[in-house]
């Protein structure tokens, strides 16, 4: 059995990531990925208050 998901949604949060984070070498990075949604997160909660 195959198993198709949709990961549209991943890729769009991915292509709103920088490709350059910051300095020489560095690319997008599951870190980065977590970093911004942790922030998006972040300012919704507080946003809701």
């Amino acid at each position: 059995m195959i198993f198709l998901a949709n990961h549209s949604g991943i890729q769009a949060i991915m292509k709103k990531l920088p490709i350059d984070q910051g300095g020489k070498g560095r690319h997008k990075s599951p870190h980065a990925a977590y970093e911004q949604g942790y922030l998006d997160g972040v300012k919704q909660y507080y946003a809701k208050k």
